[in-house]
């Protein structure tokens, strides 16, 4: 009798927990909703107030190698901002684009980041020439930051730390004049101009260097080497003209020294091969690192936004690793969750960058 009163009762029990943690489940549930419902609409009436002139333009890539990621992301994009309200069409950047957006009345345009013409100018020549604003900074900036040798002499000058680094030619190395640079292994081989990871190779000894060099000269004439900093990579983004604003530090923890951010993770946000989360490095290293980042953003000229990627070696000093004047901002991009962790939702980001790329100077 006595094991039946005790089963009755932990039944009892049970059920009453169970329905406690039923009903905190559907209360987050409703809340999540209701959040969800009342920032759309917030920024529906945001552009039907504000922006109802808009005729948005995402320009994805027309004859790019990364094509396939470059219309899929810019679907993903034009759906949000259709949700938000916005007047948005994807235009192809190919042979018929200046007559699309003229037969379409662009007079503001998105361009994604897997776009590769987005680095050489040309996308943001024809938009100056329409004098439509777009997203990202201007061509010299652009430029600036697209070239992995320039930008780290220009910081380098302004006492920002760089792993040690050498520029080699294709012609230098075919001609072996490159025997002499003074790098301690381990190595990172990377084209000069590269807005992915493509061409990028970790190299251990001086035997696989040469080979390792073929395979980089395959994207470029020109290759970036250099000194591998072990320590915790950091990526943070930066969002404004000339009053910029640091967001919150994401941490890249890789599966081993040989893994890098594939093109189709850094488009796809498939991060198959590193864990991404917001950091929980020391509080006034924290704030090094976004006083740094802001200090780069200017540096390098950028407008509108930009995502700078560090590395901490065990002594806690920071080295600048590359920036990127126009990261992607799909919905799960590192830029993106850098401002989720600031407590900027997709949706009021799409408006900031809105805002800020009518701005600019």
């Amino acid at each position: 009798m006595k094991n039946l009163i005790s089963l009755t009762y932990k039944f009892i029990l049970g059920i009453h927990f169970y329905s406690i943690k039923c009903t905190i489940f559907i209360q987050w549930l409703v809340t999540i909703f209701f959040e969800k419902f009342f920032i759309f609409q917030r920024s529906k009436l945001d552009v039907k107030t504000n922006l109802k002139h808009l005729r948005m333009g995402i320009i994805t890539s027309g004859e790019s190698v990364e094509r396939g990621v470059s219309l899929r992301q810019g679907k993903r994009i034009c759906y949000k901002m259709k949700l938000m309200g916005l007047n948005v069409k994807i235009i192809d950047f190919n042979r018929s684009f200046f007559n699309n957006i003229k037969q379409n009345k662009i007079n503001c345009c998105f361009i994604i980041s897997s776009l590769d013409h987005k680095i050489d100018g040309s996308v943001q020549s024809i938009l100056n020439m329409l004098e439509i604003p777009y997203l990202g900074s201007n061509i010299e900036s652009t430029m600036m930051g697209f070239d992995k040798y320039l930008s780290n002499v220009l910081l380098e000058k302004n006492n920002v730390l760089t792993p040690k680094y050498y520029k080699l030619s294709k012609y230098d190395f075919l001609n072996k004049k490159f025997d002499n640079f003074d790098l301690k292994f381990p190595l990172i081989i990377k084209p000069v101009h590269s807005s992915s990871s493509m061409g990028v190779y970790f190299v251990e000894t001086f035997f696989k260097l040469k080979f390792f060099l073929k395979k980089s000269f395959m994207y470029e004439d020109n290759v970036l080497i250099e000194e591998f900093v072990k320590g915790r990579e950091l990526s943070i983004g930066v969002l404004g003209n000339n009053e910029p604003s640091a967001l919150s530090i994401i941490e890249v923890q890789k599966s081993s020294n040989k893994s890098f951010f594939s093109t189709y993770s850094k488009h796809l946000e498939k991060y198959d091969s590193v864990k991404v989360f917001h950091s929980n490095i020391d509080v006034d290293l924290y704030k090094k690192v976004q006083s740094l980042a802001l200090k780069i953003h200017r540096l390098v000229g950028c407008q509108v936004l930009s995502r700078i990627d560090f590395i901490i070696d065990k002594n806690e000093k920071i080295f600048f690793l590359e920036i990127n004047t126009l990261p992607s901002i799909f919905e799960k991009s590192i830029f993106t969750l850098s401002a989720k962790y600031s407590n900027v939702s997709y949706e009021d980001l799409i408006l900031k960058l809105i805002r800020l790329s009518l701005k600019k100077n």
